[in-house]
């Protein structure tokens, strides 16, 4: 089951490991992870790929769109995706 959690000012959701977001230019996405992994990624500011995420030496940080459609893919579970909370219908347009 899929799960968005809703804050005051941002939403978060465990991402699935193809994701792909249809976000305005400019909007921030972060990255956190829950375990060693890599993943790849199509529409960021700084790319992702190459990038070893651990959750005790590197997490990810804020980055932002640079294209109408953030595409991500994770080596497997573990990525908790951080979004604006106005970003929710893309959010879970997203993850149906």
């Amino acid at each position: 089951m899929r799960c968005v959690i809703l804050g005051a000012e941002d939403l978060a959701f465990h991402a699935p490991p193809d994701l792909s977001l249809d976000l305005p230019i400019g909007t921030r996405v972060s990255l956190f992870p829950f375990r060693l992994m890599r993943g790849q990624s199509q529409g960021l500011h700084w790319p992702i790929d190459d990038v070893a995420f651990d959750p005790m030496r590197r997490i990810g940080t804020s980055n932002r769109s640079v294209a109408p459609q953030v595409r991500l893919r994770f080596d497997g579970p573990g990525m908790l995706v951080i979004l604006p909370r106005e970003m929710l219908d893309s959010a879970l347009a997203a993850l149906i």
